[in-house]
């Protein structure tokens, strides 16, 4: 019993780190992943936020040459 158990050591330990490199590895893809998000979030929401401050100051550019016209 004693032998066996020897034998089943180094099997055991090496699936036990298998384990623990399969928790970090999928704990890295899922970091990597919430980044990726985090920047196409970013990315996404600062584009539409120019777009609607461009948009705003060419109308109110607009509106001031037109205003200025009419006086």
């Amino acid at each position: 019993m004693v032998q066996l158990e020897e034998k089943c050591r180094p099997i055991v330990s090496r699936i036990r780190f298998l384990d623990r490199y399969r928790l970090i590895a999928g704990w890295l893809t899922f970091l990597e992943n919430s980044v990726w998000a985090e920047l196409f979030h970013i990315t996404f929401f600062r584009t539409i936020w120019l777009q609607y401050t461009a948009a705003k100051y060419y109308l109110t550019l607009t509106t001031s040459i037109s205003n200025w016209r009419a006086i």
